[in-house]
């Protein structure tokens, strides 16, 4: 039996991934004029933009308004889908994590 939220209930999928992700990671937000490729779909009445890449063995789909980690956002510059003059979201300090070194 699959059990449907209310609206009000719902929350965005940008709160949930920021709920799950560490604080210490790097993250980049993907916004719809920053994306270069990929495909228009209309939802709720806005016009996004998404785009499938394959990082890590695995295919992800990034919408526009989503927030994607270093490795994904290092694919789409290399797909030619996103410019790479986005800069990342500032992680919120972690007192004991060490913050892991840029991959250039």
């Amino acid at each position: 039996m699959f059990w449907k939220r209310q609206r009000s209930e719902s929350i965005t999928a940008t709160e949930e991934i920021r709920a799950w992700r560490p604080p210490h990671m790097p993250q980049f937000e993907i916004h719809f004029d920053d994306m270069l490729k990929g495909y228009y779909v209309e939802r709720n009445g806005e016009r996004i933009r998404q785009f499938c890449v394959y990082v890590d063995g695995a295919s992800r789909l990034v919408t526009s308004g989503d927030i994607v980690d270093r490795v994904t956002f290092k694919a789409l510059i290399e797909a030619g889908a996103v410019e790479p003059s986005v800069e990342p979201i500032e992680p919120a300090a972690a007192p004991d994590a060490p913050v892991p070194p840029a991959d250039e």
